[in-house]
């Protein structure tokens, strides 16, 4: 008995998690694998912005690097104008520290000899031609000093001039490449910045995409397991099917076995019935004879031995219908009426609720609404109450089919041989007659 009952509550409770365990826990997963496939695609555009961002921030970069190498050029073109120019500048110092050197001599002749030096060679001329020649030198020689001292002046002032922007452009070039630099290292802190949000974005990107691949998993196992589960459900029920379709073929051939042998005993006893009126017949011939050749019997006696076994038979007679008239259900209506009320409720092995009920889980279940508490298995319900024939059920019993203590289905008596019950798979709770499957036995509760 305990082996059928782990059997059926294996069996329902596999039948239970097939039917609604996979459908709330893969819903959780699918809302698990949605969400992190959102996780994914929300860092997936974070990373696309950043990248943006970086692939604008590394064309300034590259830009403001050129930009700096043509600085550096430029200051280096510059360096080296200003190096040239350095070396015309001495080149030229020295032509003017000669040129000073020249003006100083004639300027010192000119400071010793004076006027005298020039009146001296204009009248030293041999002819006015001569003087007028003379003249003119000497207009030349003022003129050519002159001259050379203008052009002293402004040699000297170009090449201040020259070396003045020279420095200034070198100044400029410099600061451009300071500032050119500062906008450089900006540029990489900033680089870095990005480079490193879109490292931390990698890492929890590619942990997201662990966290799905996981749940997924996850998931595909869940789901092989239920499969699993149903497959061992289905095979439970196949075989409980099975089971029972043994039984009942078991208890057909033995119902129509019993039907043969109380035939045969039928046929056997009306065999022996003329036997049995051909024997009383001699006996009372041989009483007759014998009773006038015998003493005479005491009649009081023996019709006070009648009268006690009458009085015994029918004390008897009274005690039967005095326990019959006990053992009448009185809450018959009430059971009826609360069974009806599941009718088209479907049958599931192990079921004890309105959503589902299974034979046994029927019968207790309608008891319990009238307060008598049953057990939950149907070879145990036998115990439940009082046994009694069919003949003698009334509406308000449970009838049970198969062998006592070993029987495997169980229905409420509504009268008139029919019955309320939960057949078997595939089927609802209904009404159902003996014709078809008539029943082993009642229990009166």
């Amino acid at each position: 008995m305990n082996k059928k009952f782990l059997t059926a509550v294996t069996a329902s409770t596999l039948v239970a998690l097939a039917a609604f365990t996979p459908a709330i826990n893969a819903e959780d997963y699918d809302q698990q694998i949605d969400s992190a496939n959102s996780q994914i695609e929300n860092i997936a555009n974070k990373k696309a912005s950043v990248s943006s961002e970086i692939d604008a921030l590394t064309q300034k970069i590259n830009t403001t690097k050129e930009r700096v190498m043509a600085t550096l050029q430029q200051q280096q073109n510059t360096l080296e104008s200003v190096n040239q120019l350095q070396s015309e500048i001495s080149k030229l110092e020295t032509i003017i520290s000669e040129r000073q050197e020249r003006l100083e001599d004639q300027a010192r002749a000119v400071q010793v000899n004076g006027a005298r030096t020039y009146v001296d060679f204009l009248v030293n001329a041999d002819s006015f031609t001569d003087v007028i020649n003379r003249v003119e030198v000497v207009m030349d020689l003022v003129n050519a000093n002159r001259d050379l001292m203008n052009q002293q002046a402004a040699d000297k002032a170009a090449v201040e001039s020259k070396e003045q922007e020279q420095q200034a452009k070198l100044l400029e070039q410099q600061k451009m490449a300071y500032e050119l630099e500062t906008l450089k290292e900006e540029l990489d802190n900033t680089m870095a910045q990005y480079s490193a949000t879109l490292a931390t974005l990698s890492e929890e990107e590619q942990q997201a995409i662990a966290n799905r691949d996981g749940l997924v998993a996850e998931k595909e196992a869940y789901e092989a397991r239920i499969a699993e589960e149903k497959r061992l459900a289905e095979e439970a029920r196949i075989a409980e099917e099975k089971r029972l379709a043994e039984e009942a073929a078991a208890q057909k051939a033995a119902e129509e076995e019993a039907q043969a042998n109380q035939a045969a005993e039928e046929a056997r006893q009306q065999a022996q019935q003329p036997v049995a009126k051909e024997t009383t017949s001699n006996q009372e011939t041989i009483v007759s004879t014998n009773t006038n050749n015998t003493p005479s019997v005491d009649l009081n006696n023996t019709a006070d031995k009648a009268s006690s076994a009458n009085t015994s038979v029918s004390e008897e007679a009274r005690q039967q219908a005095e326990a019959s008239k006990n053992l009448a259900p009185s809450n018959a209506g009430g059971a009826i009426a609360i069974a009806q009320q599941y009718i088209g409720v479907p049958y599931v092995w192990g079921g004890t609720t309105p959503s589902g009920f299974d034979c046994s889980g029927l019968v207790q279940y309608v008891y319990a609404q009238m307060g008598i508490n049953l057990p939950r298995v149907t070879y145990n319900q036998e115990n439940a109450g009082t046994r009694i024939s069919l003949s003698e059920a009334q509406p308000g019993d449970l009838l049970f089919w198969g062998a006592a203590g070993a029987s495997y289905h169980v229905a409420i008596y509504a009268g008139n041989e029919t019955f309320i019950h939960a057949p078997t798979f595939g089927q609802t709770v209904q009404f159902s007659t003996f014709q078809y499957n008539r029943p082993s036995f009642a229990v009166r509760l």
